[in-house]
């Protein structure tokens, strides 16, 4: 145990007044050599330098504050709705590959939320925990030194890895070692979010899932036992690490990390480290979709959801949000079925049925969600309707808004067939929703709300019991 270390830090966060908990870990245990390897996140030519990440975190933290207060005050993915998403605490031994843990963690997580597997569920075995020894080993990562999370995000949407069980991980360079069969054990990442504000990273965490970043750590963390780590200002620095935030508390002013170094150290393996410390939240990275999640089926299936005139919904084959999510080139049919009314008489002319519509934003996007219902009034001249639980469909950029003038003989009922994103022309009135990577078509989130609209006249004329 390295006791001279413990009692200068206790000293240093004596005198700079950090109220976290220093005290005997399993890192301390280790040699300062072996407490080197076990970092290795090196600077990432596809972001920024670790000196550059410090610098951009304290400049967000005094423009950006604590949030706008619109989101939770606390998210844990540990613990949501009594379900725990995240994987068992890893030890990432002697060797420099962090990056892959940290980034396995995140993606582990995101698996589970699309197919809807907590760790706790009955068939929670149904997936597998993702192999760091291929992202590492085979994605160009040295344990001397350690690599980069770009290159492991690249890594993991281009060539995918097997499950940890296929491919175990054993700390110490070596040759990259693939299973025989392992291109039909992949999972594969449709593309993932860059994120460099406080307020939408904390937004990511809320609606989509755990986030991976990099840092700079001071040789104080070693001793880290408990509380929210900041730096005490004289521990000296020793490298980079890259590690999974699986939540934050708006209460303690920080981020909630699982870390890669057993669970010998920090609170069982995790710890809480404070909004703009050491670079933390200069940006983040997170997936936004899947090409396949083994062993599903890869994407390119089709869900028809069928609403019916009291706004119920009916998925077929089934709700892919009970099964595995939404997969890149996965597609939506939608099919409304809108029953006159008998009672209404006369009936409105078919001229009055134009204005049908349809929308879809981002369930937890407040002003979208308020914006798609505003566009559907204005398009339809009545108010519009919200419908349905949500559908996952992945990120994008802004809520899509689809509409179009019936043809002048209707015919009931309406199928609406996705084809493309924005305002139909003419008499066309279908539309295919097809999730991929670099165009999706519905809000920044994964959980959406669809919403449909009609005409005022037509209003009267659905019979809505």
């Amino acid at each position: 145990m390295d006791r001279d270390l413990l009692e200068q830090v206790l000293r240093d966060n004596a005198a700079a007044e950090v109220t976290w908990e220093a005290g005997e870990t399993s890192m301390l245990a280790l040699s300062e050599e072996e407490r080197q390897l076990r970092l290795g996140c090196l600077d990432d030519p596809a972001d920024m330098t670790l000196d550059k990440r410090i610098e951009v975190a304290e400049a967000n933290l005094a423009k950006q504050g604590l949030g706008d207060g619109t989101l939770p005050q606390t998210i844990d993915w540990r613990s949501i709705g009594g379900n725990n998403f995240i994987s068992p605490i890893r030890d990432q031994g002697n060797c420099g590959s962090c990056v892959a843990f940290g980034t396995n963690a995140m993606v582990d997580a995101a698996m589970r939320i699309a197919a809807n597997l907590p760790m706790n569920a009955p068939n929670a075995s149904t997936l597998q925990d993702l192999s760091e020894a291929q992202l590492f080993y085979c994605g160009g990562g040295l344990c001397s030194t350690g690599w980069y999370i770009s290159a492991a995000l690249n890594y993991l949407s281009g060539t995918g890895v097997v499950p940890a069980s296929n491919y175990p991980y054993t700390a110490g360079q070596q040759a990259c070692n693939l299973p025989t069969n392992w291109q039909s054990l992949i999972t594969k990442i449709a593309g993932y979010d860059y994120l460099n504000a406080a307020q939408a990273m904390k937004q990511y965490l809320v609606a989509s899932g755990p986030l991976t970043a990099a840092f700079t750590v001071y040789e104080d963390f070693h001793a880290y036992k408990s509380g929210v780590y900041r730096w005490n200002g004289k521990a000296k620095r020793v490298g980079g690490h890259a590690i999974c935030i699986v939540g934050y508390d708006d209460t303690k002013s920080a981020w909630l990390c699982k870390n890669s170094w057993g669970t010998g150290w920090g609170m069982q393996g995790y710890f809480y480290i404070g909004y703009g410390q050491c670079g933390i939240d200069a940006s983040m990275w997170g997936v936004n979709a899947f090409q396949t999640i083994y062993p599903f089926p890869p994407g390119g299936q089709t869900y028809t959801l069928s609403l019916d005139s009291s706004g119920d919904a009916t998925w077929s084959p089934h709700d892919p949000n009970t099964y595995v999510g939404w997969l890149q080139g996965d597609s939506l049919k939608i099919t409304a079925a809108f029953n006159l009314n008998p009672n209404v008489t006369p009936l409105p002319p078919a001229s009055s049925y134009n204005g049908l519509s349809l929308g879809a934003v981002s369930r937890g996007n407040t002003a979208g969600v308020s914006s798609l219902m505003s566009s559907i009034q204005a398009l339809t001249g009545s108010t519009g309707v919200p419908v349905g639980t949500g559908v996952s469909l992945g990120a994008a950029a802004n809520a899509a808004i689809f509409y179009n003038a019936t043809p002048s003989t209707l015919t009931l009922p309406i199928t609406l067939q996705p084809s493309t994103r924005g305002a139909l022309s003419g008499l066309n009135y279908a539309w295919t929703l097809t999730y991929n990577a670099a165009n999706t078509v519905i809000g920044n989130q994964r959980q959406v709300m669809i919403g449909v609209g009609y005409g005022y006249q037509l209003s009267a004329a659905i019979n809505q019991s």
